[in-house]
């Protein structure tokens, strides 16, 4: 999209626009029946359902602002003597276009507050870990609004890429670290616990997929971000279609980790085998050989879980022990 007019390059974002938000309306009511069909309605839950609300809310706001803006473009301001669609898109000061952009602001920031709230549950008494992503966000939030603000104030004349440029670039940056260390941070946590199974092969874990999930999920929005970064940078007018396509992509992000988690665990707490399996590995003396393990696939909702009847925990290696409770807590919030 290199030198690509200003607006050419709308008409191209509100369609792919339209696209994400068509696949993120679609995942908003997938991902609302699975939360209702979870047992557990707790706070957790309750606050994915808020979260996943006020998504599809932001980003259907952002989408009709988008339409309005075109409609204004090429009906209301179409004569050339009032510069045009591409005069009117020029305009950066425009209320319209500030909305837009608080709007695709707080969208990043509430996906970011999720995945560092993820971040912060697997790691409940790592203080340095908590700390990281609280200061990533708060400078993601000062640097975010601090260059809508900028941009309402712009003198006529004045280009995105030139006003506020030092936080746009610090935003875009922040918000791709935020996710890069919370994301790593949560594969971490949770290729340990596949490692630390003993018995368990690795290879066949069931959090080998849930670790998966993760990775994949976290590098689509890391590409979206990349492509906002090397736009800016570049001074392309494609910045226009990354920006609006960005917005629908946090929803999905949010909704795919959920959807697929869910449904993954859902399919594995039904294989009675791997219940069966986990049971007489409890029930074995830890001074039983590792061999004598059984490597059946185990069933993920019950690792979790409440241990057996009548089984004493403390028996338990704290490094399994210790690792799942955190893993628990992390699926409390998928």
């Amino acid at each position: 999209m290199a030198g690509i007019s200003l607006d050419k390059t709308q008409l191209i974002a509100i369609f792919l626009e339209t696209f994400t938000y068509g696949i993120f309306f679609t995942l908003f009511w997938i991902t609302l029946w699975v939360l209702f069909q979870r047992q557990s309605k707790g706070l957790s839950t309750k606050s994915l359902i808020v979260t996943l609300i006020l998504m599809l809310l932001m980003s259907t706001a952002h989408i009709t602002i988008e339409f309005v803006r075109v409609i204004e473009a090429f009906v209301v301001h179409r004569d050339a003597g009032s510069g045009g669609p591409v005069g009117y898109y020029a305009r950066i000061s425009h209320p319209l276009h500030i909305a837009k952009n608080v709007l695709y602001i707080t969208m990043s920031l509430t996906g970011d507050v999720v995945v560092a709230w993820r971040c912060c549950v697997v790691y409940p008494d790592i203080r340095l870990i908590m700390v990281v992503p609280t200061v990533l966000l708060v400078a993601s939030t000062v640097s975010g609004y601090t260059s809508c603000w900028m941009l309402a104030t712009a003198p006529a004349g004045s280009t995105i890429f030139v006003v506020a440029k030092p936080w746009f670039s610090s935003f875009f940056g922040l918000t791709l670290c935020t996710n890069a260390f919370c994301t790593g941070a949560i594969g971490y946590r949770v290729w340990s616990s596949i490692r630390s199974a003993g018995p368990f092969q690795v290879g066949r874990s069931n959090l080998v997929p849930v670790l998966m999930t993760l990775v994949e999920s976290g590098a689509l929005y890391a590409s979206a971000v990349m492509a906002l970064i090397i736009t800016y940078i570049s001074g392309s007018n494609a910045l226009y279609a990354a920006l609006d396509v960005v917005t629908p992509i946090v929803g999905i992000v949010f909704s795919l980790i959920i959807i697929q988690i869910r449904a993954y665990a859902s399919r594995i707490a039904n294989n009675t085998d791997g219940a069966a399996s986990l049971r007489s590995v409890l029930q074995r003396p830890l001074s039983a050989s590792t061999s004598d393990y059984p490597t059946d696939p185990v069933t993920l909702n019950m690792i979790f879980s409440t241990p057996p009847p009548h089984i004493d925990t403390t028996s338990y290696p704290p490094s399994i022990l210790g690792v799942s409770k955190e893993i628990e807590k992390l699926f409390d919030t998928l």
